[in-house]
């Protein structure tokens, strides 16, 4: 509720009559009236996904907790006051912080575990600041460097213009020793969102029985995945902003408009290096220095801009959804598939038959012979070259929390203490032969690459027709904070 003016008269006069009752509230060190408060840390205990999975406890290193940022607001989430604690090890297994001396009266309350800033940063801003990435393994290691940054969860209760997350507390005369501390419970959530590959050896049958591509790929190794777009940005305590008459998840906003490279880590050029002559894509490149591995990867809270197609379903531009790229050893047999090339419905490692079709047999700008150097200006022609054998296949993440939907539908979206489990199941088709492809799946003219960094580039399809050639299922589980691996 709402703590009116006529309280704080009221407040004055407990305060005086607990003074002549000689139990007055302590100083604190400027000479200010303060009242104690402690907080109890936990961890939500709802599902996030409404179909009965169990949570992840996680490893230890995510729960560690080496202090709280006691954070006191005004409704509106203005800072009044921010103090740091440690745990207190004698209230152990419960999470409690130490009591820590602040201003009486009515507040909203905050938690920050392990906040890599200094409570000066804090005090006159306001809770949902922006806090900015300064380096792509803060998030990949869990927001900051593998110490994760934990904040109240969000409570559902927003309104226009007041954060969801504070607990409405009151200091009272009463709270006038550490012994005597108000105690708030405060459930957090990482704000970081955690992905984990599942090893799994996917069905191929579709691939194995493709007349066009079987005679050189009939199987596949998968050999790791990389991460795409990493938020650089996100809000401190989660926010939400209504569409219609439905909340979704609000990230910050950028205000030169959207470019991924200056809004993503992880980004798709940094895995494919388009080179532009007038507009025009003249080279498509496969960074190949990637690191493409198996283990568990961080991430920030993210919801792309969306769009609703005419059969309804909501869609994003995969430039700035985040996802994975697979990496997969085309096999033949039990031996890895050498080089090779397809277009259209051409699929061989003779350079000479590709150059032989139509499209190419008068083409001045194709060289008429190939080397390594030469891959590149070929893809730019909407030649496919699988260098080794290598494809990749790009899944982008679609929230399936049966909280989080917009008008019943799921949407785009990684949000933070989730744990995406992603199990490739099946592939049935060749994949690309970049990181996140380099032709128009949609388009009917393959010499039209796509490039993913432009929204306006028309070649652009929905993200939705990048995962016709692969079967993933995503399992999506709450972290649990577990009393374990406390720092004091």
């Amino acid at each position: 509720m709402k703590i009116k003016s006529l309280f704080l008269a009221g407040f004055a006069a407990l305060a005086l009559t607990a003074c002549s009752d000689d139990q007055p509230i302590e100083n604190g060190p400027d000479g200010s009236l303060k009242g104690y408060i402690s907080l109890d840390i936990s961890a939500p205990q709802t599902k996030t996904n409404g179909t009965g999975e169990t949570t992840d406890p996680g490893i230890a290193a995510e729960s560690n907790i080496s202090s709280v940022t006691i954070v006191l607001t005004t409704e509106l989430g203005a800072i009044k006051e921010a103090v740091q604690v440690s745990i207190d090890p004698a209230a152990a297994p419960t999470l409690r912080t130490v009591a820590a001396q602040v201003s009486p009266g009515s507040h909203y309350v905050y938690a920050l575990v392990n906040y890599p800033g200094s409570t000066a940063d804090l005090t006159g801003n306001i809770i949902t600041k922006v806090i900015n990435v300064a380096a792509a393994t803060e998030a990949t290691s869990g927001y900051k460097n593998g110490s994760f940054l934990m904040v109240n969860e969000f409570n559902g209760t927003s309104t226009a213009g007041v954060p969801a997350g504070g607990v409405q507390a009151t200091i009272l005369p009463t709270h006038n020793t550490a012994a005597n501390a108000l105690n708030v419970a405060v459930k957090v959530d990482r704000v970081a969102s955690k992905i984990v590959y599942k090893p799994n050896a996917p069905t191929v049958t579709g691939l194995a029985a493709d007349a066009t591509s079987s005679p050189i790929v009939d199987g596949v190794d998968v050999l790791g995945f990389a991460v795409l777009n990493v938020n650089k940005d996100f809000n401190l305590v989660q926010k939400w902003e209504i569409d219609g008459s439905f909340q979704i998840l609000s990230t910050p906003s950028y205000a030169n408009g959207f470019n991924a490279s200056s809004q993503y880590w992880h980004h798709i050029g940094d895995y494919t290096t388009l080179t532009k002559v007038a507009g025009a894509i003249t080279e498509i490149t496969d960074n190949k220095a990637t690191n493409f591995g198996t283990a568990a990867v961080y991430t920030t809270e993210n919801r792309p801009a969306y769009s609703v197609l005419t059969n309804g379903e909501l869609t994003a531009g995969k430039g700035e959804t985040t996802g994975l790229i697979y990496k997969v050893q085309a096999k033949k047999g039990t031996a890895n598939a050498p080089t090779f090339y397809k277009f259209l419905n051409t699929v061989t490692t003779d350079y000479s038959v590709i150059k032989a079709l139509p499209t190419f047999a008068s083409n001045a700008n194709v060289p008429a012979t190939v080397t390594p150097v030469d891959y590149p200006k070929l893809r730019a022609l909407g030649i496919q070259v699988y260098e080794d054998g290598i494809m990749y296949y790009t899944h982008f993440i679609k929230d399936i929390n049966a909280n989080h939907r917009l008008g019943g539908k799921n949407y785009y979206s990684v949000f933070r203490n989730s744990v995406y489990e992603l199990t490739l199941n099946s592939i049935s088709k060749i994949g690309d032969d970049v990181p996140g492809g380099s032709v128009n799946p949609v388009d009917p003219d393959p010499t039209k690459p796509t490039d993913p960094l432009d929204p306006t580039d028309p070649t652009n399809p929905p993200i939705d027709e990048e995962e016709a050639y692969i079967n993933v299922t995503v399992t999506i589980n709450p972290w649990v904070l577990n009393a374990i691996g406390v720092d004091f």
